[in-house]
């Protein structure tokens, strides 16, 4: 589902054993998983930020390791051929990544309304937001107040006639899927699974490459 954000997959174990072990792939499965190596990640960064102690070295190392753990599976699964059979129905998958975008429903309902065939037309959107307070399973959300921060903020100029910024509590990042799927004329789309989403917590936004890597992995075949 990519409502609501974080929604427990129904038998993910299994679908997970399915994907790794079994050949037998699934969008959810996948979804499954990378939500999973998300969550671990979380884990580890909420451990390595209560150890006065940590090093640069110890956090690059934490996520080599999550990596081969968690990641390095599924590489080694599918290394000989694609996760899914090509389609040959003339499909087009388009990869979004998008860091606290404030436009990212504006950019889907663009390409929905703009395509030939937009039935044919799937997107693997990787959202990283600030979505509230983050309980330490990395799960569980509360969007209630000011739980988010802004970027730094030009307020003024110094007396040299520097900028003086400020980072300043803020709302929840809008959520552009929801904002999409909601839209009267665009929720079908939605509800067949031609949107499919990963949400990640910008505070584990590990930059575009890596989120264009979690993109890749919501292609089926198009």
């Amino acid at each position: 589902p990519v409502l609501p954000i974080f929604a427990p997959i129904d038998n993910s174990k299994q679908l997970i054993e399915n994907l790794l072990h079994h050949h037998q792939p699934t969008m959810a499965g996948i979804q499954a998983y990378l939500q999973s190596f998300c969550q671990q990640l979380h884990i580890s960064n909420a451990q390595l930020a209560a150890d006065p102690q940590r090093s640069a070295d110890q956090v690059v190392q934490r996520f080599y390791q999550l990596a081969a753990q968690h990641l390095a599976p599924l590489e080694d699964a599918y290394r000989n051929g694609p996760i899914f059979p090509l389609r040959q129905d003339g499909s087009i998958f388009l990869s979004l990544a998008a860091f606290r975008e404030h436009l990212l429903a504006d950019t889907l309902a663009y390409a929905f309304s703009h395509a030939k065939h937009p039935d044919q037309l799937f997107v693997g959107a990787v959202v990283q937001n600030c979505f509230g307070a983050v309980s330490d399973d990395g799960l569980t959300i509360n969007a209630t107040g000011l739980p988010c921060h802004t970027g730094a903020q030009v307020v003024g100029k110094n007396a040299q006639g520097h900028d003086m910024t400020k980072v300043s509590e803020a709302p929840p990042d809008v959520n552009g899927i929801a904002d999409f799927c909601t839209q009267a004329i665009f929720q079908k789309y939605c509800e067949r699974g031609q949107v499919r989403v990963l949400y990640v917590h910008e505070t584990e936004s590990l930059g575009p490459a890596m989120a264009r890597y979690f993109a890749s992995k919501l292609w089926g075949g198009e």
